[in-house]
């Protein structure tokens, strides 16, 4: 049986004074789950952050996990996705339910 998905909401900003804690959030439910992070609520994102996203993205992919962010539709986090093109290298959507959905949940 499947580990069920972890959901976790993020607000506010993440820099790289605190990147580190955001791979540690991310990474928390166990390597196996599939987490929903949700953005909508985060406020800014530096290249620091960004990063992590990628090594949780991939350090859950790898132990048989997944990431999917929730992105806001617009405002400076959906902007810096999109500019990176992180929106679409990484599993993305815009809520939480077609998250889990999307997941089988």
């Amino acid at each position: 049986m499947s580990p069920a998905p972890v959901v976790i909401t993020l607000a506010g900003e993440y820099d790289i004074a605190n990147a580190p804690e955001l791979l540690e959030i991310l990474t928390s439910g166990g390597p196996e789950a599939p987490v929903v992070a949700d953005l909508r609520d985060v406020t800014f994102l530096d290249s620091a952050a960004l990063s992590q996203l990628v090594r949780a993205n991939s350090q859950l992919s790898e132990a048989g996990g997944s990431l999917t962010l929730v992105l806001p539709t617009s405002g400076p986090v959906a902007r810096v996705m999109s500019i990176t093109q992180l929106d679409s290298a990484l599993t993305t959507t815009g809520s939480v339910e077609q998250a889990l959905a999307d997941l089988g949940g």
